[in-house]
């Protein structure tokens, strides 16, 4: 590893809190930092320790349906369960909480692709193809976007070079959910 990253390393490990999770201000840990943290210490080959307790920290938010919120006021789960799929995948103690996480975003695509709302904008004259397509939303039950259907799309890649019949099938899963 060249200096760069074991300054930027050495950082992130600084600014662990003591819950386990990142925050975006002292003190009040986050999941959209934590997932982004773990992410780069386990691609930096970081410390096993610190890794794992950032993911007891997030396997300990998230929710009953197999979401995530994005802070433990958050009484929801929302976008931020893609990331923390993605944090999770591959890891052997927390996979059961990445496949439920993954069951909660094959249950929760976005408002627009209800048949209510085909139906609104087929009499509204608003039907366009682009508008066709399922994706996911910021939370659920709100039109979807791309930065959350991005994410949620994510994890296929990285389950598809698994090679395991779960994480493949999954990958497909997502992928014949978002196109």
């Amino acid at each position: 590893m060249n200096r760069a990253c074991d300054v930027s390393l050495g950082c992130l490990l600084d600014t662990q809190q003591n819950d386990g999770g990142w925050a975006y201000t002292a003190n009040s840990s986050w999941t959209e930092p934590t997932c982004y943290s773990i992410m780069a210490l386990r691609t930096a080959a970081g410390p096993q320790e610190a890794i794992g307790h950032a993911c007891e920290w997030l396997t300990r938010r998230q929710r009953p349906d197999g979401g995530w919120p994005p802070s433990p006021i958050v009484d929801r789960s929302t976008h931020v369960t893609s990331m923390a799929v993605l944090a999770l995948t591959g890891l052997p103690d927390y996979q059961s909480c990445a496949d439920r996480g993954v069951q909660w975003l094959l249950t929760h695509a976005g408002a627009e692709i209800s048949i209510w709302s085909r139906m609104a904008r087929v009499f509204t004259g608003t039907r366009t193809t682009a508008n066709d397509h399922a994706g996911w939303p910021w939370y659920p039950g709100e039109a979807p976007w791309i930065i959350p259907t991005s994410l949620a799309i994510c994890p296929s890649p990285v389950n598809a070079t698994a090679g395991t019949d779960a994480t493949s099938s999954r990958a497909w899963t997502l992928h014949e959910n978002s196109c």
